[in-house]
């Protein structure tokens, strides 16, 4: 993975977020992946994704952290096609979310069960700047 340039400007940058059945990168699955793009100093809503993910395993005791039921209105689809719709998005992209290395184990995890291999994306975790901000 290599920046066409280093302009801030042309750099595409996807700020994303999974909601998952828990915290156990080996038991828990994901429930979904929402994205947002940033690029050209702009936020660009029109360039996002929200997958909800069909789900065989559930947690009913996470349902009160992220409010995603097993069942509802909510069209899901199920995980390989939700995680090559987030591979097409985030292609050339750095990716950025809180706590970043949760959320990529959770989708490596995903890829792993597809026989896929890791992200190569570059990564901001944005907890580190509330880390320097609180020191």
């Amino acid at each position: 993975f290599k920046l066409k340039n280093n302009s801030l400007k042309t750099t595409r940058f996807v700020v994303f977020d999974t909601e998952t059945t828990g915290l156990n990168l080996k038991e828990d699955y994901i429930l979904s992946i929402g994205t947002v793009t940033v690029q050209n100093f702009s936020i660009n809503v029109a360039d996002s994704l929200e997958c909800y993910l069909l789900q065989n395993h559930f947690n009913t005791k996470t349902v009160e952290i992220h409010g995603i039921l097993k069942t509802g209105n909510i069209t899901k689809i199920e995980e390989k096609k939700a995680i090559k719709l987030f591979l097409k998005h985030i292609e050339g992209a750095i990716l950025v979310a809180h706590h970043v290395a949760f959320d990529v184990a959770m989708i490596n995890q995903a890829l792993k069960r597809m026989h896929l291999p890791k992200l190569k994306n570059k990564l901001i975790d944005t907890g580190q700047f509330t880390k320097k901000q609180n020191m």
